[in-house]
């Protein structure tokens, strides 16, 4: 990943893109569904969507490996900062 520099163009614009969507999800929604199965209270409801069905819990686990990578693509604190927000 370090090899490589995206210039300005569609592949930019989608890891923007993307950054701009990790960036805007609210973690504690995310892990709402690991607070439930602990028998504790969630800080905020969870997600709709896959997370209101039987496997819900996993998409934390996808946006943390998405973060990893994007921070690891771009090295940008604001993407540190949101994974310390994990907690």
């Amino acid at each position: 990943m370090h090899q490589v520099q995206l210039l300005e163009g569609i592949f930019k614009q989608s890891e923007l893109k993307g950054k701009e969507y990790l960036l805007n999800l609210d973690v504690d929604r995310l892990s709402a569904p690991c607070y439930e199965a602990i028998g504790q209270e969630a800080k905020k409801p969870r997600y709709g969507g896959w997370e209101s069905t039987g496997i819900s819990g996993h998409s934390i686990g996808h946006w943390l490996s998405a973060m990893a990578q994007m921070y690891a693509v771009t090295g940008e604190e604001i993407i540190k900062r949101k994974n310390y927000l994990c907690n």
